[in-house]
């Protein structure tokens, strides 16, 4: 059942977390239309390393079950910078898909946090200016799907997403 999963799917969030925990993480197998919890974890940190880790053990796991590797073809997530490129380095045989709507809620919490939210509601010309411009925050080698953000390779300079995205 396990080696079935060709799409796995994850989720983070950082603010149902108490000290010394920094998020609560997730990962899902997709099986005949139904999500297996493959792992729930409370994170310390939010790194490349330690994303590789819980994916190493994720893969060993289901080896050790299945008596096979584990290679699934398609990875639904978060925009997670760091995720990201740990899928990439220990899946890289695995489509990598961004969820649009992540996206979406980090681009809405960067106006929050620009303190352009009210101008946003009230004045039309700021939301245009807005919306015009949350292309111009997507990287360069993302390319849309219908829902999902596709992405080839993690930016190798990632610092504008990084001060743009959560």
């Amino acid at each position: 059942m396990y080696r079935q999963c060709t799409e796995m799917y994850c989720d983070e969030t950082f603010r149902t977390c108490t000290k010394p925990y920094e998020q609560y993480s997730t990962i899902h197998g997709g099986y005949r239309n139904r999500m297996l919890c493959f792992v729930s974890c409370l994170m310390t940190a939010r790194n490349i390393g330690d994303y590789r880790h819980v994916l190493q053990i994720l893969t060993v796991k289901i080896r050790h079950i299945t008596g096979h590797r584990w290679h699934p073809r398609k990875v639904i997530c978060d925009f997670e910078l760091a995720l990201l490129a740990a899928v990439v380095t220990e899946l890289p045989h695995a489509q990598v898909s961004e969820c649009y709507f992540q996206f979406n809620q980090s681009l809405w919490r960067k106006v929050q946090n620009l303190g352009l939210a009210a101008s946003y509601r009230r004045q039309p010309a700021v939301k245009r200016v807005v919306r015009k411009n949350y292309g111009h925050w997507i990287p360069t080698n993302c390319c849309c799907a219908s829902e999902f953000l596709s992405f080839e390779n993690i930016p190798q300079n990632s610092e504008t997403a990084g001060d743009i995205l959560d």
